[in-house]
């Protein structure tokens, strides 16, 4: 069970020197000793350790199309006009001139080589079966049509489009257009400055691909030796190109699925540009170019075997790589700071196959934990959850005029037992909010004034932990200048930013260490705080509801406000997470709202509303976000796309979400904790 090992806090019951009880026959505040941590264990948590999935799912992408490029289509001869009909074989050359429309017939081989001049077009029925086709025309092989021979040269400025059956049996030198719709074998290929090779189809070469020109793949392009993406070549990669070995010293840009068995060496001055959603599987890859995201969407690299970088070497954007070994560099600024390891998934494509675990189905249900009661038969109601290294903590308050709460710690260094280690329980205090920093806790709710003897009833403590644990001491209550404590945040300066409620709302400002105010700023329905580097966003909810952005060295002076429309009910639960420069603002019954940050028009930029429930809560983990949306329980949304995996929906209302590292805890008021994991993605 965690460790192993249960951990006494103390023996005996401690009195808060802070206040005087009104009724000294109730115990009004302790912390809980062995028995009682080892009943509380037995009693409320049950383990489940069960897969869960959930509801719903993705859609597919299909490939795209190169935006300077115009297919040539396959010929209706019935409804053509022919100029010439080629009646006899030979192994002459045959021209077609310029402005000329000539068939070759089903049933002829024609073994010549072929000129089809300026504006000339030359439609093969039948079998062209010549090694060099030049001029500046056209040839179509429509779907009957063959292609048979033992080595062919295009010539530049000719387009030959297939629609037909290809057997070369050797090589291919391009120098104008290779249009292709259908299949083809051949053994190597030389693409040239001049040439173009646009496919749709399938393309197999038994041995090397010499690029120095444009090969744009909307189909299945595979090669048996090794790639050359010589200086100055482009390879556009839109569904599914597959080779041995690439050695690249061009721009490839791949938007769909890019696949080296053994080596891809990226050589400097090199790009690989990848599109969002994209995929590029190898074996080994050698960087001394660049990889680059070029999305607001994440794209995906699998590593088989190795990697391994020069100085100069750059991995930047939104990539997401799945390596089993580390990546280290002497060069610090080798991977950019979008950069993540296994943390996204991609459902599979007709082009690309499934990138990470499916969301919907690497969910556990670890355990249920029932709400705990108080000395006087009150049940608690969880209200919000942090997670650090191997501890969870969770606070709780009592519903109704009455006050009382408890703050609790769980060990989840099992993830399959998580368990109870220490307990603060008091009868004179509403905890609403916590936050764990390093060995310091931080809770902020309401207290009882005539036992506090204080005229506002909004307080926080600074709880100074022992190994991850709470104290055999009674913490420190400071009284703060309204009536609840709604949330409490270390934001990167080090000052802690407190929002107080609705009646006498107000954004605070305080010391981390002292608990001694710093500054404060009216804000009415005051609801949350949080931060991201020196960004700083609090927010109001009512029917105004309001964003206002800080920067770490303005204090309470916002640098901007934006309207965020209604944020209803007014005494609900709203969160706000920022990431990115983006604020996921929970707004009740309106759902989630995501505004930049730097956008003072109120224009949501992604929004999600299920109308099942009131949006509490919301959380970011490993590119997944986390809503919890009342009584319509946890909706999951992948963070790019907004595309929604799923919902996990139970008997109970989801008021708060934390997940930290794929650990999930759910807070359900006064039905209790539901505790998830998730597998790797």
């Amino acid at each position: 069970m965690g460790r192993n090992r249960i951990l006494a806090l103390v023996s005996s019951l401690l009195l808060l020197l802070a206040g005087c009880a009104k009724d000294n026959t109730i115990r009004t505040n302790f912390t809980a000793n062995t028995e009682q941590i080892s009943r509380e264990n037995t009693e409320r948590i049950t383990y489940v350790n069960e897969r869960i999935t959930l509801t719903g799912n993705g859609t597919l992408k299909s490939a795209e199309s190169p935006e300077d490029y115009t297919y040539t289509s396959a010929v209706d001869i019935y409804n053509t006009v022919f100029d010439k009909v080629i009646i006899q074989s030979s192994n002459a050359t045959y021209t077609v001139y310029s402005g000329q429309t000539v068939l070759l017939p089903k049933g002829l081989t024609y073994s010549g080589n072929i000129t089809v001049n300026d504006g000339g077009l030359l439609v093969v029925v039948g079998d062209l079966a010549g090694t060099t086709v030049s001029g500046t025309g056209t040839i179509v092989i429509n779907p009957t049509g063959v292609f048979t021979g033992k080595y062919l040269n295009i010539d530049s400025g000719l387009k030959l489009v297939n629609y037909g059956e290809w057997n070369v049996d050797k090589n291919v030198n391009l120098n104008g257009t290779l249009e292709n719709h259908s299949i083809i074998s051949f053994d190597a290929m030389n693409n040239n400055s001049s040439g173009r090779v646009v496919n749709t189809g399938k393309i197999s070469l038994a041995g090397d691909l010499n690029n120095n020109g444009v090969i744009d793949n909307m189909g299945t392009f595979i090669t048996g030796g090794t790639v050359n993406l010589n200086s100055g070549a482009t390879l556009n990669n839109a569904c599914h190109f597959e080779t041995a070995k690439m050695q690249s010293n061009g721009l490839t840009h791949s938007t769909e699925y890019l696949k080296i068995d053994d080596q891809l060496t990226v050589n400097g001055g090199s790009i690989l540009m990848l599109g969002a959603q994209s995929v590029t599987d190898a074996g080994t890859i050698s960087l001394n170019g660049k990889i680059a995201g070029n999305s607001d969407n994440y794209a995906g690299i699998i590593i088989r075997n190795s990697f391994q970088s020069n100085w100069g070497a750059r991995i930047t954007g939104k990539i997401d790589i799945r390596y089993d070994n580390e990546i280290t560099s002497s060069d610090p600024d080798l991977l950019g700071p979008q950069v993540t390891f296994k943390s996204v998934y991609f459902p599979a494509t007709e082009c690309v196959p499934q990138y990470g675990t499916n969301p919907a189905n690497s969910f556990t249900l670890v355990a249920n934990v029932k709400a705990p009661i108080d000395s006087r038969g009150n049940t608690l109601s969880a209200t919000s959850v942090d997670i650090q290294g191997d501890y969870a903590y969770v606070s709780y308050h009592l519903h109704g005029a009455e006050f009382g709460g408890l703050i609790e710690v769980y060990d989840i260094t099992d993830p399959s037992a998580p368990t109870i280690v220490s307990q603060y329980w008091t009868e004179n205090v509403d905890f609403n909010h916590l936050e764990v920093d390093g060995n310091k806790l931080y809770v902020t709710g309401g207290q009882d004034p005539d036992k506090a003897h204080v005229a506002t009833a909004a307080t926080f403590t600074i709880i100074d932990l022992k190994n991850g644990e709470l104290p055999n001491v009674a913490p420190t209550f400071y009284t703060l200048p309204s009536y609840s404590g709604d949330c409490v945040h270390l934001a990167d300066n080090g000052n802690l930013y407190l929002a107080t409620g609705n009646t006498g709302g107000q954004f605070i400002t305080a010391n981390a260490d002292n608990g001694s105010i710093i500054n404060t700023r009216d804000a009415l329905t005051a609801k949350y705080f949080d931060s991201d580097g020196n960004t700083i966003v609090g927010l109001q909810g009512g029917t105004a509801g309001l964003l206002s952005v800080f920067n770490e060295n303005n204090g309470l002076n916002p640098v901007r406000t934006i309207p965020v429309g209604e944020i209803s009910p007014e005494n609900g639960k709203s969160v706000v997470r920022l990431k990115d420069g983006l604020a996921y603002v929970c707004e009740g019954t309106s759902g989630l709202m995501v505004f930049d940050v730097n956008d003072v028009s109120g224009t949501a930029v992604k929004s999600f509303n299920p109308h099942d429930g009131d949006t509490n809560g919301v959380d970011i983990d490993h590119g997944l976000i986390y809503v919890a949306n009342g009584a319509g329980g946890i909706y999951v949304l992948d963070k790019n796309t907004f595309k929604v995996y799923g919902n996990y929906n139970y008997d109970g209302s989801a008021n708060f979400v934390r997940a930290v590292d794929n650990y999930i805890f759910v807070a359900n008021g006064t039905g209790g904790l539901k505790i998830l994991m998730r597998g790797n993605p």
